[in-house]
């Protein structure tokens, strides 16, 4: 089997799943949050006022007793981790260990898998976009590829008299939080390898609320938090966020590669 008749079976078998509709209502859930805001009566928030909301975070903490966990933040988070918890082992099961066998490579089998990965989380994204511009329409906002600086004002407690390039906001908005959902689902597909699913999906929510606390480039978690951007007033710079992210993606890759060549993949037989 070629690998790009494998790839097209982990998509068919992997994207096509019924769990991804409930990503709109997890989207629109930061959507209403943002929604409830008090804005100016001439301020609507627009297309990527509602993204950078949704990856909004927390601003850093100056005491730990200040903490306060953002609820639609971390469903977002979370809930991506828990889609993508169980494919890779399904996968592992006697139908999926005869496709492996057809393939030859176990790395080219896990190398579909990251990709899979990858496609996944741009699905995920992509309908969290979709719903947000759904949303905007629906309650006046524009759709502008940048933000709207009275609407951050009160969305994001950051104050600014311009809004944001194109670039920046489709950088810290769109482009970061995807690249860290990548980082964190390839690092749990990893750990699947290592230990328990439920294990690894503790391990890698664990990092995310780290994150929530402590303020710092190497906790890839910050990547998805657009307040601590020094764009929007924070003291992390995105080119550094983007390196970590990248980095622990790669990581991810390659550790779980090493990993998988090794296995014993009988015990994983139903």
């Amino acid at each position: 089997m070629s690998w790009f008749k494998l790839l097209r079976h982990d998509i068919r078998a992997g994207l096509f799943r019924r769990r991804y509709l409930v990503v709109p209502f997890i989207f629109v859930l930061s959507c209403i949050f943002c929604a409830l805001r008090r804005f100016p009566e001439t301020a609507a928030a627009g297309w990527m006022d509602l993204v950078l909301f949704s990856f909004k975070g927390i601003h850093p903490l100056q005491r730990p007793e200040d903490f306060e966990l953002p609820i639609s933040w971390f469903v977002i988070m979370a809930g991506s981790l828990y889609l993508q918890l169980d494919y890779l082992l399904e996968d592992l099961t006697e139908a999926g260990q005869q496709v492996i066998v057809r393939t030859v490579s176990r790395r080219s089998w896990f190398l579909s898998k990251c990709v899979w990965n990858l496609l996944s989380c741009c699905l995920i994204m992509a309908l969290g976009l979709i719903t947000a511009l759904v949303f905007a329409l629906m309650t006046g906002g524009s759709i502008s590829l940048s933000n709207t600086p009275e609407v951050t004002i009160y969305s994001l407690d950051w104050y600014m008299e311009a809004p944001l390039t194109v670039a920046q906001t489709l950088w810290i908005g769109v482009g970061l939080p995807l690249l860290t959902i990548t980082a964190f689902t390839q690092l749990q597909m990893t750990l699947c390898l290592l230990c328990k699913p439920i294990l690894s999906f503790l391990i890698s929510t664990s990092l995310l609320v780290a994150s929530l606390l402590l303020s710092t480039p190497w906790l890839p978690g910050n990547g998805a938090q657009t307040v601590r951007s020094s764009l929007l007033g924070g003291t992390l710079e995105p080119l550094i966020l983007t390196a970590v992210c990248g980095g622990l993606l790669v990581t991810g890759v390659v550790v779980g590669m090493i990993r998988f060549h090794r296995m014993d993949l009988l015990r994983y037989e139903e």
